[in-house]
């Protein structure tokens, strides 16, 4: 659910608030943010005047990373590759 939440409010900043804001530029304000913040520079001059859903959505992103661990996502590392070859399982009744 938190997955298709953050899906809808990046593409509704996508589509609608560029749109309705034309002047708005993300590569001036979140990439570079965005790229101070793997520097461990952040700055939140950066992020003043960026519209409300892009940071709906920044912060929703950070939350599903912050709740990764703790949940089935984590299975998603572990690819089961020898799954595709593996035999068939039988079950029998249990006498």
């Amino acid at each position: 659910l938190l997955l298709l939440i953050i899906i809808f409010m990046g593409c509704y900043s996508t589509l609608v608030t560029n749109a309705v804001t034309p002047d708005f530029d993300y590569r001036q304000t979140i990439s570079i943010w965005f790229r101070h913040l793997f520097t461990f520079s952040p700055d939140a001059m950066l992020m003043n005047h960026v519209p409300l859903s892009f940071k709906c959505h920044i912060l929703l992103g950070f939350t599903i990373l912050a709740c990764w661990p703790f949940t089935r996502l984590v299975h998603v590392w572990s690819v089961p590759l020898s799954y595709v070859n593996r035999r068939y399982i039988i079950y029998r009744k249990h006498k």
